[in-house]
């Protein structure tokens, strides 16, 4: 009896650590969207679990408030009320999906990876999201606080 032996070449420039961690990211985004395709809003108010600690702490929502509630908005198709719950779910979402097919994007373009981190929009479009979702994230603070009656401007 002959020896199984995988006829599936790798491309050259991965390594066993490399794959393995790809394949998690993607797996981990198959997770993701998949319980968003599972779960309603409505089954998560249901379940009664507090998924934002800083919202259960503060009473106040964090810049990421809504991102769960929005992504199973998404797949659930009402795009306007998961808009309503956190504007950059649309851009995590994506995220998302390009994760799960990062690995076979890899392998059927190899120069595809080198081109997107030696841009510098690499390096520079996480910073501005995150700086962008912080200015959010505090202007729903103020506005909250506003609704309250708490602040005054």
């Amino acid at each position: 009896m002959e020896d199984f032996e995988l006829k599936v070449p790798l491309a050259k420039h991965w390594d066993a650590g490399d794959l393995a961690l790809h394949c998690s990211l993607a797996l981990g985004a198959a997770a993701v969207l998949g319980l968003s395709v599972i779960l309603s809003e409505q089954v998560l108010r249901g379940m009664g679990v507090e998924l934002c600690r800083f919202y259960s702490w503060s009473s106040l929502p964090c810049p990421g408030c809504g991102l769960t509630r929005a992504f199973c908005a998404i797949s659930d198709g009402e795009f306007g009320r998961a808009w309503e719950l956190n504007p950059f779910s649309f851009l995590f979402y994506v995220a998302c999906v390009a994760l799960l097919f990062w690995p076979f994007l890899r392998l059927a373009f190899p120069g595809l990876q080198l081109r997107l981190t030696s841009s510098r929009a690499f390096v520079f479009a996480p910073l501005l999201l995150v700086a962008a979702m912080w200015v959010f994230g505090l202007c729903r603070i103020v506005t909250t606080l506003m609704d309250r009656g708490i602040l005054n401007l």
